[in-house]
Order: C-alpha cells, then sequence, then structure tokens
C-alpha cells in the first residue's frame, strides 16, 4: 500500500495500490461538453509547485480531482475521461467559482520516489446550464512525476499531443468548424483533418474523429467550449500514419471557426522542451505521450 501526500494548504491522504490504472470510461458516461476549462503551469519535477486554474460558468459549484495511473496509459483523448468515474479519483477541493467563473490555486507535486515515472491526472466537473444533464466536464491535464531538471518527458518523439486552441471570434451562432494537424519539417502531409458543424445551443456528440473507426489516428476533436467573444476547441493529434508512429518534426497546428484562422507552428521531434503545459498561444498543450509510452500495438 502506498501513501500519495499533496499540499493544497491541509494534507490529503489517499491509498493508492501498485496496481492502480485509469478507469477506461465510456464517451457516453462522460459528457466532455460544456463550458469549464482547466490550466495548469508548473513543472512536473518532485516538490515542485503548481499552480492550477478553473474556468467554467458565473459562480457554479465545481469539484477538483486528481487521478494517479501506475504506468503508461491509453487515455481515450481529452473530455471523454472522466475522473469522476474513476476508482482513484481524489477529491483536491470543491466550492464555488467566483462571479467571473475562476479559481485558481496552487498544489505540490509529490516529493517521494516511488512517484518518479507515475501519471497524475488532474481534472474538474463543474454546473453548467448548457451543458448535457447541467454538468460540464473539463479537459484532463497530464503530469508524469519526473525528477529535478528533467521536466522534459520528450525522448524518441510524440505519439500523441492533446492540445486546446483558443479562436478569437463574435460569432457566437451557428457555424463550421475545421481542425487541422499537417507535418511541415522532417515528414510532410497532413496528421488529420475534421470539419463539422458546431452549434453552441446544440453540440454534437464528442468525440469526432477524422477516421471511420474512430481510433484516434489522426485528428480527433474532444470538446468544443463557446464564450463570448472567443471559442475554444480541444483536440487529440497521433501520429501513427508516420514513420516510426510519430508526428513530423515540426506540425502546424491550425483551427477555423467560420472565417477565423487560428494556429501555430510547433516543433515535435524532442530536441526541445514539450510536454504538458507548454504553451504556443493560441495553442496550448495539455496532454504529451511519447513513442516510447505507447502502448504495444498502438498502430497495429
Amino acid at each position: 500500500m502506498t501513501t500519495l501526500r499533496i499540499s493544497l494548504g491541509v494534507l490529503i491522504f489517499v491509498a493508492m495500490t501498485g496496481a492502480s490504472a485509469h478507469a477506461q470510461v465510456d464517451p457516453e458516461d462522460c459528457f466532455g461538453q460544456g463550458g469549464s476549462m482547466l490550466l495548469m503551469k508548473g513543472s512536473c519535477a518532485a516538490g515542485s509547485d503548481v499552480k492550477i486554474k478553473m474556468a467554467g460558468q458565473s459562480g457554479a459549484r465545481y469539484k477538483l480531482f486528481m487521478d494517479l495511473a501506475s504506468g503508461p496509459v491509453e487515455m481515450p483523448g481529452l473530455g471523454t475521461f472522466c475522473i469522476d468515474f474513476g476508482p482513484n479519483k481524489t477529491l483536491i477541493e470543491k466550492g464555488r467559482l467566483s462571479p467571473l467563473g475562476f479559481r485558481s490555486l496552487w498544489t505540490t507535486m509529490p516529493d517521494d520516489p516511488a512517484f518518479l515515472g507515475e501519471e497524475f491526472a488532474f481534472q474538474f466537473v463543474s454546473e453548467d446550464d448548457f451543458a448535457p444533464n447541467g454538468v460540464a466536464i473539463s479537459n484532463a491535464i497530464i503530469f508524469r512525476g519526473c525528477e529535478a531538471g528533467s521536466n522534459d518527458p520528450c525522448d524518441r518523439g510524440v505519439r500523441r499531443l492533446g492540445y486546446f486552441t483558443i479562436v478569437e471570434t463574435e460569432d457566437d451562432g451557428p457555424t463550421t468548424i475545421n481542425v487541422r494537424v499537417e507535418g511541415v519539417s522532417g515528414q510532410s502531409g497532413t496528421v488529420g483533418e475534421v470539419t463539422f458543424e458546431y452549434d453552441p445551443q446544440s453540440p454534437p456528440l464528442f468525440p469526432i474523429s477524422s477516421v471511420a473507426d474512430e481510433s484516434g489516428d489522426g485528428v480527433t476533436v474532444t470538446n468544443v467550449q463557446s464564450y463570448p467573444g472567443y471559442v475554444i476547441v480541444h483536440a487529440v493529434a497521433k501520429g501513427c500514419t508516420f514513420a516510426n508512429g510519430r508526428l513530423p518534426n515540426e506540425c502546424l497546428f491550425e483551427t477555423t471557426v467560420g472565417d477565423v484562422v487560428a494556429g501555430s507552428q510547433i516543433h515535435t521531434s524532442c530536441s526541445v522542451p514539450l510536454g504538458a503545459g507548454s504553451r504556443f498561444p493560441p495553442v496550448f498543450i495539455t496532454f504529451f505521450q511519447d513513442v516510447k509510452n505507447a502502448p504495444s500495438g498502438d498502430c497495429d
């Protein structure tokens, strides 16, 4: 039996078994829609401080969860994975968002060698009048515990990259959204492209994938959040169709909402630091999986 300690002004102790793992939740059981969004800034290093920021509906009640997975795991996709349904969930905090719809706090990565290499997932759920059943599920943020000075999890190449793009637009009605990831260096070609109709009053069922079997190859859109003045589109890119099953050395991550195009060109060869929390405005990285940590047969 292992004990995990997290500092949040108080100490929270959680019993974990060595065989713990993320629960694989059916997307139909996890709505992954609504106006909640999670941001984290900090390091995966043991003992380091991480700042957590939550955004959602004004004054909404919320619960912030953490889950620990033992070793590499297969993530179904941001917005379709619900810690709230997992057997190892830990309630970090509950309360209400501010009248502006925000809440920030600090936490500390466990300073324990037993957790080096383990994956810590953070996610929150909140009230949302426009989400299915009135509950919004935020994106998930994944940190893999590492030693001080080894904050870059990128090693052999990027198998999966979860991200969201903030698109500034004044159009708050039904619109067309296109999400495209293109290899521009090392290997050229389209990683994946998804086009769909989006109505904030009647959103489509996510995830929406660029391949028919929704295996996640290419690009999968996992959530869309609409706010006055901007839209946030969550997606996961997967590099199985390229050599060694990894994304090209450099990729263009582009999202179009109506007539507004937003995106960034990101180096994905592991020659520069890259991981959860990396920021390339308007693109923000929320989940990272290195080729060496991908499940066996992942690209079969």
